[in-house]
């Protein structure tokens, strides 16, 4: 997100060149997704003409899975505070304990995840 309620076109398309890189270039990319390299090209284009033509959620999904790695819904996530749950919220202890543990677990999963 850049403003409030206002999606980052920019980011999304900068995380997939990303991942198209990752996956093994624009070739690899087009292959992977059955689309032409110059299609691929367009989604990870920072030219203003293609502004608004970003990849779906499935042509990341399917390029996230070949490359194992989750390199742009991982960024996305990590912009996401995740919430804090007050011990009153939970119906037992030992609930709110694992929903706050698995929370301080985010941070940790994302560094290896980048690794």
């Amino acid at each position: 997100m850049n403003e409030a309620g206002t999606f980052d076109h920019a980011r999304l398309k900068a995380l997939f060149a990303k991942l198209v890189f990752k996956v093994g270039r624009q070739d690899a990319a087009a292959a992977y997704l059955g689309i032409s390299r110059q299609r691929v090209s367009q989604l990870g284009s920072a030219n203003p003409e293609h502004a608004r033509d970003i990849p779906t959620w499935e042509q990341v999904w399917t390029l996230e899975d070949a490359c194992g790695q989750s390199v742009v819904f991982g960024a996305l996530a990590q912009t996401i505070e995740p919430p804090a749950v007050t011990p009153a919220a939970c119906p037992l202890k030992e609930t709110h304990d694992v929903v706050q543990a698995s929370a301080a677990l985010l941070p940790v999963a994302a560094a290896l995840q980048a690794a």
